[in-house]
């Protein structure tokens, strides 16, 4: 359950088992379908091409069926690649399937000579590994790399790094010479390469890469985790006759968790320690790893199993001559703290004067840059106290101006692009210059309210601005950054698709708990409804910093909201404080409790709700996935404000789920057991009120089936009713077409069942 990541799972759903049928009625079906099948795909293709003047009314088989769905935002955007090998011509666009080189000052486009963009570089051909330069030519680096994982090229190009059989290998490009590094590699001792829990809690889901090479190219840093002590989980695969298992390595709360080392490796494979744990350091995360702009210190994060604190910490020199001056053990640079937990934050981001720029939450809550002196003595806020930072997202050249991304106005629902511009005058006297007020040095570069997502040329003075909003489809823009064009929008690249179909208006509210904290939501109502005759389903996620109702298209989710509406059921998405709170400050009331808050404020739109007049009291229900089915499920069993709730790949009981993720908020079951217990959904299945709908996939690696089977159980054990819909072969997102179709249609037919009767 990654942190930052999770929005709701909500249309992943799977198809229902088949029946057995006599040869000749199979036989005559298939020459039916088949023929059936053909007019459909060219219906389809036909439709593609042309979309129908008026489009179909939405539902279920028009926005899920795998063939029939009706594209109703129109094309997706074109991709685009910036380039600094000329100045006057940075940007690549793709328009179908061609590259164009887009001329960044008038804007003409001519067709891409030689490779295409994305097909320069480190390149897999086939099952082998070459280096495709611009004017397309090939040189083989292998013809057989299918057993190289994160193979990378070092930024001279010269050295290819990467892992096989959990051992660090690295060839030279022009000799073929293959140089193994570790000899240690196993199962359960990995060098390079990341465990489950690591990539998934802590450098992100679908990243196993551990090992980054230096500036220089010289030398390389490598992650070393020893996973030996982990206890293994199995799940088990009923698709075939026979059955099958999947077993996995899988830390859960109190079990023990990777040991991780740090090392650096030259190129003749000489391997140094930066970072090995004593025994009482066995149970530190090292959280994140990057070098120093000289190439020669490695700069690491370092956090305590409970994430409480984190530690950015400077490597001594690896190499030169040293003096009683220069630190033999490694130096912090920054430490943050807090009562509750820390969030990581991505890596230090240097300036050419040698200090540091450090996103940070700490002290007091709300997330800020910080301008961080070489030493680390002096830490000077330059971003207003008032503006929550998601990213830093670019630093030019000079080190004088940075550009992040934050919304000063909303909050969690819109992003938009500001720029900073960092004076060494501003920090004088050790004093932040932000006030309530914008400050000097912090200017607008949008201002469209919606979602802003940049990227930045290499010099820094261009920008593209892919833009959406809840009701709109993607636009992309090109904006001028230069001092005397004002952050202007020079030209659109691609327009926002055209929604092509009837939407009903959508209501942005703030809805304040009892003690005063302002919720984030949305409405979405039918078009006629009556009096004390409308019910509701409220979705949310729910889990720590991650936000539902936000400002940005989301395609088929908020598309079957919609549908929703339009058939009957009003839709309120809404947050709690601690998935769009004020900065991290309002997050850390979950703390020790997940669930407790989170329903409170839940039950505040709720209360919100029933003031309505036109609102169904008796009618309201609750959907979420993940994180959000846990919200679901144990909003059923610790209040009776809900008739319906649909729980998919919930977490039933904390003491389930990997040990990284829920330590950082609910602590060590040893130091927490009643926290544990008031917050087990599995615990309180006597008191389920309203109808529940459960859904898991039956090889959810992520948040295991056992948690809805655990509640089954403790549900048959208490005589409640309920449903539950289990998926053979998927996993914690349900990816298969026919699946989802098939579990957006059981779910629309439960909520109208529940609360349309």
């Amino acid at each position: 359950m990654a942190t930052k990541s999770f929005f709701l799972l909500l249309h992943r759903f799977e198809r229902v088992s088949t029946v057995m049928i006599q040869p000749l009625i199979l036989f005559r079906a298939a020459l039916l379908l088949t023929a059936l099948s053909c007019a459909d795909a060219l219906q389809a293709q036909s439709s593609a091409t042309k979309p129908s003047a008026e489009p179909p009314p939405l539902s279920v088989k028009t926005l899920y069926h795998p063939e029939h769905k009706y594209d109703f935002d129109g094309p997706s955007l074109p991709a685009a690649q910036w380039s600094d090998a000329d100045p006057q011509s940075q940007l690549a666009v793709r328009r179908g399937k061609q590259w164009m080189r887009h001329n960044l000052e008038t804007g003409r486009e001519q067709p891409w000579k030689g490779a295409a963009p994305n097909n320069t570089g480190l390149q897999r051909l086939k099952n082998g590994l070459a280096i495709v330069t611009a004017d397309e030519q090939t040189q083989w680096i292998t013809r057989d790399a299918r057993s190289w994982r994160h193979p990378t090229l070092s930024p001279d190009g010269k050295h290819v790094a990467f892992v096989e059989a959990n051992d660090m290998y690295i060839v030279d490009i022009e000799s073929g010479q293959r140089l193994r590094v570790t000899s240690n590699g196993s199962e359960t001792r990995l060098n390079g390469v990341l465990d489950w829990s690591y990539q998934e809690e802590i450098y992100g889901r679908g990243n196993f890469k551990a090992f980054w090479w230096s500036p220089d190219s010289q030398r390389i840093a490598l992650l070393r985790l020893d996973i030996r002590d982990l206890y293994e989980y199995t799940l088990a695969d009923s698709r075939t006759p026979r059955g099958s298992t999947l077993t996995a390595r899988y830390p859960k709360v109190g079990d023990p968790i990777p040991v991780a080392e740090l090392w650096v490796t030259d190129l003749q494979g000489e391997l140094t320690p930066v970072h090995r744990p004593n025994e009482d350091e066995r149970e530190q995360l090292i959280v994140r790893v990057g070098w120093h702009p000289d190439s020669n210190r490695v700069a690491y994060q370092v956090m305590n199993r409970v994430q409480s604190w984190l530690e950015l910490r400077l490597s001594p020199a690896l190499s030169g001559e040293t003096n009683n001056s220069e630190p033999t053990e490694p130096r912090v640079l920054v430490r943050d703290e807090s009562a509750t937990w820390v969030e990581v934050l991505g890596e230090p981001r240097w300036l050419p004067s040698g200090d540091f720029l450090w996103l940070s939450d700490q002290p007091i809550g709300r997330r800020r840059v910080w301008r961080v002196s070489s030493d680390g003595r002096l830490r000077i806020a330059i971003t207003p106290e008032d503006m929550d930072v998601r990213e830093i997202e670019f630093v030019s050249p000079d080190g004088q101006t940075i550009y992040v991304t934050a919304d000063r106005q909303r909050g969690s629902i819109g992003q938009q692009v500001y720029r900073v511009d960092v004076s060494s005058d501003d920090s004088e006297d050790g004093r932040s210059t932000a006030s309530d007020t914008l400050p000097a040095q912090l200017s607008s570069v949008t201002a469209e309210p919606g979602w802003h997502v940049p990227t930045f040329s290499p010099d820094g003075r261009w920008m593209l601005d892919q833009f959406s909003k809840l009701e709109q489809p993607p636009s992309l823009r090109l904006v001028d950054l230069r001092p005397d064009a004002g952050a202007k929008v020079v030209r659109t690249l691609a327009e926002p698709g055209k929604l092509r179909a009837n939407t009903l208006p959508v209501e942005w509210l703030t809805i304040n708990t009892s003690d005063g904290v302002p919720l984030p939501a949305y409405l979405i109502r039918p078009a006629n409804v009556q009096r004390g005759g409308t019910p509701v389903l409220i979705e949310t996620y729910g889990g720590p910093q991650a936000a539902s109702a936000v400002d940005r298209w989301t395609g088929p989710r908020y598309l079957y909201r919609q549908m929703l509406a339009q058939q009957g059921i009003a839709v309120l998405v809404t947050d709690n404080r601690s998935s769009a709170g004020r900065g991290i400050a309002d997050t850390w009331a979950v703390h020790r409790q997940l669930g407790v808050v989170e329903l409170q404020d839940t039950l505040a739109a709720v209360g919100w709700l029933k003031q309505q007049p036109w609102v169904n009291a008796d009618a309201i229900g609750l959907r979420g996935w993940s994180f959000g089915g846990f919200l679901t499920a144990y909003a059923l069993t610790h209040c009776d404000a809900f008739a319906a709730g649909v729980a998919g790949g919930s977490p039933t009981d904390w003491r389930n789920y990997d040990a990284i993720y829920t330590e950082r908020y609910m602590g060590l079951p040893s130091d927490n057991p009643e926290g544990y217990n008031q917050t087990s959904v599995n615990l309180a299945a006597q008191d389920l009120h309203g109808a529940l709908l459960l859904i898991h996939g039956e090889l959810d690696d992520n948040v295991h089936p056992a948690n809805t089977l655990q509640l089954v159980r403790a549900l048959q054990a208490a005589g409640k009713p309920f449903e539950m819909m289990l998926y053979p072969g998927a996993q914690h997102g349900i990816r298969d077409a026919g699946q989802e179709y098939h579990m957006m249609d059981m779910v629309t037919r439960f909520l109208h069942r529940q609360l349309k009767p």
